[in-house]
């Protein structure tokens, strides 16, 4: 399914219920990847997921202490993806109070990839990085925490995979 797809069937809606309930982090991981996915096809994608009203329960899976590893992650990257390139978006990052949020990860998570992923983000957001580095074996990660006994992080890494074998390696910045 296509990125166009999935505005024009109307699911940001569902997206962005399933974000605000805050009861399955499973569900709420997986929405952020998805809103991740959809950043990296340009500004109208980018629009869309704004026009939902994503951007606020994105935001508090970075304020919610209950959020594990992973999914945090997932926000963060979303939002670096939203991050990047056009700087309109950029600065509703900025209005929404995101890049406070992803300078208070850098500092006080206990995850060094939400860490990392906060510092891309925060570098994205000031135009200081616009290509993922190409020297990341994003496969040899995945792959590492499929053998993971954490359940999380076995679900999120098979759905970073599916990512990695669509070709859309962007969007896992």
């Amino acid at each position: 399914v296509g990125a166009s797809a999935i505005v024009e069937a109307g699911a940001l809606d569902s997206l962005r219920k399933i974000l605000s309930k805050g009861e399955n982090i499973r569900a709420m991981a997986s929405v952020a990847m998805t809103v991740a996915n959809l950043a990296v096809h340009g500004n109208d994608m980018k629009q869309a997921v704004v026009d939902a009203g994503i951007m606020p329960p994105l935001l508090d899976m970075l304020r919610t202490g209950g959020m594990n590893e992973f999914a945090q992650n997932c926000a963060v990257m979303a939002l670096a993806n939203m991050a990047r390139g056009d700087e309109s978006y950029r600065q509703v990052l900025e209005d929404a109070g995101a890049l406070q949020l992803l300078n208070e990860l850098v500092t006080t998570s206990s995850w060094e990839n939400v860490r990392n992923n906060a510092r891309r983000a925060i570098r994205f957001s000031t135009g200081e990085e616009e290509l993922v580095d190409d020297h990341v074996d994003y496969a040899a990660i995945v792959d590492k925490m499929l053998n993971d006994s954490d359940v999380d992080r076995m679900d999120g890494a098979a759905m970073c995979k599916q990512v990695l074998s669509s070709g859309q390696r962007d969007a896992l910045v």
